[in-house]
């Protein structure tokens, strides 16, 4: 019996598979980008090295959002520390060492635009129920800060780890 052949990426969320490379991709692309204008969240699971972060750029960059930021986060390269203050930005004297002024983070440097949100799974549960919070609320809140501050994103998640 014939092994099922599984495709590069799978994404996830609109119940469709696509293979990037093949010759299908610029429909994928398309498709993908038509569907998430309608403000959806995508999940894209492979192997490293396949082409997530490519095929979400391209997809941003086939959307009304593709003027605006293209924002990639690669959590197996983020330190688990820093990575709130990355994500979410931070006031002036939320903690020592703090810029004067504070920071935007990274979502909110996002605004309008795509966040990558790549390896996922490499982060800690902790963030992980944070950006939930931030997929449902579609709002920030800096650390240190006391106000939520509204955001229009898209979000766009990867990882290369098997989740079902």
């Amino acid at each position: 019996m014939a092994e099922e052949k599984r495709p590069l990426i799978e994404v996830k969320n609109l119940k469709k598979y696509f293979q990037v490379g093949s010759g299908k991709t610029l429909h994928a692309v398309d498709d993908v980008s038509f569907s998430l204008e309608k403000g959806q969240t995508l999940g894209l699971v492979g192997e490293s090295g396949c082409g997530k972060e490519l095929f979400a750029q391209a997809i941003h960059n086939a959307s009304k959002r593709r003027k605006e930021a293209f924002v990639a986060v690669n959590f197996a390269a983020l330190s688990p520390s820093l990575s709130e203050a990355e994500l979410f930005g931070y006031v002036e004297g939320a903690f020592t060492g703090a810029k004067k002024g504070g920071e935007k983070g990274l979502f909110e440097l996002a605004d309008k635009g795509t966040i990558f949100l790549d390896e996922i799974g490499d982060c800690s549960l902790d963030i992980q129920k944070k950006i939930l919070r931030v997929i449902q609320e579609r709002k920030v809140m800096p650390i240190g800060s006391n106000r939520w501050i509204p955001i229009d994103i898209r979000i766009i998640s990867a990882t290369n780890q098997n989740l079902e």
